[in-house]
């Protein structure tokens, strides 16, 4: 995905819009860590490495190592690299029962298919197959939440799972035609919402016609397949959720203005602030549930 864009303020937007996914990223470094420490420690034990406030001196003389490294990694607030790893595995330390467990056992995101609605949830992998009552397949860029019947194995290539949490999050429809901003606004909008993408009016309508669970659209003004003031009205014929249109054109004013007769409609010029859109969508969509 890029992030390029050509207003003067490209890179502060461009720091914005990695915020979510660096969080992302940061939190899953954190997970990793966590259950690494507490599966080594583990390990450490069933082969009878020295236990308590001394394990971490232990460690930092039997490889060599800077005390307060091997501390850290004990605690969950660092990373192994390649050689710790291979030093571990000469204490007898099994480095691979260590990481087949942080891969069923540590909780994932996964965008998921129920139904005709896409939604995100956090998944925690099932052990076996045989033991579980579902499983996520691979389909089209996500997941299909699938049953499995008492006894038997998931299908190949789906994923087990014991449990599955959804992600409590208003879903945004999306709709601008500049492919690198339709990604930055979906980067700033992940954290509020479950953004949604289309690169024309016409994929949004065709969307707007079956099931969905939209709970806003945040539209571009100048579409190169249908004009604003058009596309609001093809909204307002499928759906009454709120509507925030995007525009950086200071002629479009009276079109717009005329697109508030629809009722539940914002306008935001470009580019936008991501915490002022946030906050006006979720207003919108507060309001638009009383």
């Amino acid at each position: 995905m890029s992030d390029v864009l050509t207003d003067d303020n490209s890179d502060n937007d461009h720091e914005d819009a990695s915020d979510g996914k660096k969080r992302d990223k940061d939190l899953a470094k954190t997970q990793f860590q966590l259950a690494f420490a507490e599966r080594l420690n583990s390990e450490l034990d069933s082969v009878g490495f020295v236990q308590g406030r001394r394990r971490s001196g232990a460690l930092a003389e039997q490889f060599d190592l800077d005390r307060s490294n091997g501390y850290r990694i004990l605690k969950g607030i660092g990373s192994p690299d390649a050689l710790y790893l291979s030093k571990l595995r000469k204490l007898g330390v099994s480095v691979d029962r260590i990481l087949d467990h942080i891969a069923h056992h540590v909780p994932a995101t996964y965008t998921i298919f129920i139904g005709a609605s896409v939604v995100s949830a956090t998944v925690q992998y099932g052990v076996d197959g045989r033991f579980c009552s579902a499983a996520i397949l691979p389909k089209d860029g996500g997941f299909e939440l699938i049953p499995v019947s008492p006894g038997e194995t998931a299908p190949d290539g789906a994923i087990p799972i014991q449990a599955i949490q959804f992600i409590d999050k208003p879903t945004l429809a999306i709709v601008e035609d500049e492919l690198p901003y339709l990604d930055k606004l979906a980067y700033e909008m992940w954290d509020a919402f479950r953004p949604v993408k289309f690169d024309s009016a016409h994929a949004l309508i065709e969307a707007l016609k079956m099931p969905h669970n939209f709970k806003a659209v945040l539209m571009d003004w100048r579409l190169p397949d249908m004009d604003g003031e058009k596309l609001v009205k093809e909204i307002r014929a499928h759906s009454k959720v709120p509507i925030c249109i995007l525009t950086a054109d200071v002629t479009a004013s009276k079109a717009i203005a005329r697109a508030f007769a629809t009722g539940n409609v914002d306008h935001v010029m470009k580019p936008a602030d991501p915490d002022i859109l946030v906050a006006r969508i979720q207003v919108a969509i507060k309001n638009s549930a009383l």
